[in-house]
């Protein structure tokens, strides 16, 4: 048993080595690790060669519509940098809290990264650049959005998280949310005291203390508003306009300006000449519009692009990936950059340079979460036949890590619950991935341990979106925004124990709720 629960754990501790001990380049080390998977599965876990390679190239399709998302984002955060968009959206950031740096951090990358997140515009695409002119360090340019990207990494896609939770739980989304809005609050506070920390340690924690309180708040209730409206697809939207609106009411009633023009230099001044902000932001309010005609389920396009056209694959038998390319975020991003050229007016030879940059630094994203989901899609079927059939559950990696969890904490397996997503989160770098992967397992083993499995469940997802601040795919798309991927490995090594503490809170909730 304890050699079955180290070999299955092996490709797992292999990547943490690498990436935070042998300084080794996530891509790399991910690449080295699926060849392990491949090896541990198939001598020591019993499966067939062809299930191996198979269940990796099925990973690799289902990662596309995350892969391709950062992969154009990439694109469309170059063209803006290239043209000056950017620098003129800049302009604004430059203003917004600029006297209290602690809510300047919290209103970045928690309430508008609640709002990026909601809409698929991947706020560790977008906020690097506009940090790094802000004056951050390149550390905290590139770490900040991804750790405020984990908090609220469940609004992402207009909720889809919370609607493949729902699927595997089977339950309605209606209900997951209820169960969400028990665990978002506490854990988006832990995320934004993190953020506080990493930005400049107790003195700055001491600083936004209230702020990072206000932060919980805006979740939480903008999660209640969507959940009485019945739209539970932009609660995201709906949690970031209400932490702005709270944190720019704050600013105020302490005598600070939200807004303050008397910045603004001379250079400044010529940027907005040269471009409007309504020009400059066209790509986000264009890409705005069309997820919520795409996305609300009330619309026509929603049937017509969810429902009537899933575009279906299927590698796996029993197991088909609906690629609904006509829905996916990455798709729209890419018309939407397209569109958005004749606005933005690039000078002649620029488009060229644009995809020069753009194919430098988005390959390696691209390769490293291709193989964290190949990873997880060979950990999840395992110890299966050359017929896709499991003769024996103990042959499956992932079976064997729950049922050692199980038997080891007993009844406090809902606190080791968000700790297993966690590590799925990181291996997969999707919470949507570790969700597909561990539901099932969570259910199951709680009807055994006779305590509430849709608590473990949605514990466990929520833990796997925090640990999105240690994917190395998530880091290195970051990275790649400002051309800077040697930091990524410094960050990793930083974020750990603030993932482990964040975690810790959403245990604390898992175990009060089921105990208490």
């Amino acid at each position: 048993m304890l050699l079955d629960v180290l070999l299955a754990l092996a490709p797992l501790v292999l990547i943490l080595v690498a990436i935070a001990c042998c300084n080794t380049a996530p891509d790399i080390a991910g690449s080295i690790a699926w060849l392990c998977c491949i090896a541990v599965s198939c001598l020591y876990f019993h499966t067939d060669l062809s299930v191996a390679l198979l269940a990796s190239l099925s990973g690799v399709l289902a990662s596309l519509p995350i892969a391709l998302v950062i992969v154009v984002a990439i694109l469309q955060v170059t063209l803006m940098v290239e043209t000056g968009a950017m620098a003129r959206i800049t302009v604004l950031g430059k203003i917004l809290a600029a006297h209290d740096r602690p809510t300047q951090i919290l209103l970045f990358n928690c309430a508008l990264a609640f709002i990026l997140t909601a809409l698929g515009a991947v706020p560790m695409a977008v906020l690097p650049v506009v940090l790094l002119s802000l004056g951050y360090p390149v550390v905290q340019a590139i770490g900040l959005p991804v750790m405020g990207y984990s908090g609220g990494c469940a609004f992402s896609l207009l909720a889809i998280p919370g609607q493949i939770l729902a699927m595997f739980c089977g339950i309605s989304i209606l209900e997951t949310w209820h169960v969400l809005a028990r665990y978002m609050p506490l854990t988006n506070f832990a995320v934004a005291a993190a953020c506080l920390w990493f930005a400049g340690r107790l003195p700055m924690l001491k600083q936004g203390l209230i702020p990072a309180v206000i932060v919980g708040f805006g979740c939480w209730a903008g999660i209640k508003a969507s959940l009485i409206l019945h739209i539970m697809p932009v609660a995201g939207i709906l949690a970031g306009v209400v932490t702005t609106a709270l944190l720019s009411a704050f600013l105020l009633l302490r005598g600070s300006p939200v807004i303050d023009r008397s910045l603004l230099t001379e250079k400044d001044l010529d940027k907005e000449r040269h471009l409007s902000l309504s020009a400059a932001a066209s790509p986000w309010i264009m890409l705005t519009l069309i997820a919520i005609a795409i996305n609300i389920p009330l619309l026509p396009l929603h049937r017509i692009f969810f429902m009537d056209n899933p575009m279906t694959v299927q590698i796996i038998p029993g197991h088909p990936e609906h690629l609904r390319i006509l829905a996916q975020p990455f798709l729209w991003l890419f018309v939407v950059t397209l569109a958005c050229i004749p606005i933005l007016k690039p000078k002649p030879g620029l488009i060229g340079e644009c995809l020069r940059k753009w194919l430098r630094r988005s390959a390696r994203p691209f390769l490293a979460i291709s193989v964290y989901f190949a990873i997880a899609y060979v950990f999840n079927h395992s110890g299966k036949n050359a017929g896709w059939e499991l003769p024996n559950a103990h042959n499956n990696m992932v079976s064997v890590l729950a049922a050692a969890a199980a038997q080891a904490f007993g009844m406090f397996y809902s606190a080791v619950a968000p700790f297993m997503g966690a590590v799925a989160g990181v291996v997969s770098g999707s919470q949507s991935a570790s969700t597909a992967m561990l539901t099932t397992l969570h259910l199951k083993t709680s009807t055994l341990l006779g305590i509430d499995g849709i608590m473990v469940a949605v514990g466990s997802a929520v833990g796997a979106g925090v640990a999105g601040m240690l994917s190395p795919a998530k880091l290195m798309g970051s990275a790649a925004t400002i051309d800077k991927l040697d930091t990524v490995n410094s960050i990793f090594r930083a974020f750990l124990i603030l993932c482990a503490f964040i975690t810790c809170s959403i245990a604390l909730v898992s175990v009060a709720y089921i105990l208490l």
